[in-house]
């Protein structure tokens, strides 16, 4: 399971990263044909590491992967769009980020997925839309989703376990 020190850590960075780094040339970064020609173009920008991951007082071994690809967002449903031409009006590009990380702990293995949904025009919206988090292991699983809905986060937890 995510700590709720790793949530914030992951948070804090790819916020850091996408608004206080870079925030002085990032509009313009954005619109260079460079970019468009890099981001636009269907592909995903793919990395996997070697993973150490702290569980149950130790530390065990795996992999972990960091996936960016560009994407048509809804604004108002928070969901990839089936057909951005139709429903333009709604539509805002996004930079996802699906980070996964898989180990073994010597008992049951873990899998944990977050998924951050970031718009490329950030004059216009300058804060992450959406942020999904999930864990599986052999007990059970948990889920998380933030939404920014008017300026501020909405938080939603399911899981199998009671506390």
């Amino acid at each position: 399971m995510f700590s709720r020190k790793d949530t914030i850590l992951g948070i804090s960075l790819f916020l850091t990263l996408f608004f206080f780094g870079v925030l002085g040339k990032a509009q313009e970064i954005y619109d260079s044909r460079e970019f468009k020609d890099y981001w636009y173009g269907g592909a995903a920008e793919i990395t996997s590491y070697e993973l150490q991951q702290a569980r149950y007082g130790e530390l065990h071994t795996g992999h972990a992967v960091l996936i960016f690809v560009t994407e048509d967002f809804s604004l108002s449903k928070q969901v990839k769009l089936d057909n951005p031409i139709r429903d333009k009006k709604d539509a805002v590009k996004v930079l996802k980020l699906n980070s996964i990380r898989k180990f073994n702990t010597g008992i049951y293995q873990y899998s944990m997925m977050n998924s951050i949904f970031t718009p490329l025009n950030i004059a216009a919206d300058p804060y992450s839309l959406k942020e999904t988090l999930s864990a599986q292991e052999w007990c059970g699983n948990w889920f998380m989703q933030l939404n920014l809905r008017d300026n501020k986060y909405l938080v939603r937890m399911n899981s199998y376990f009671e506390t």
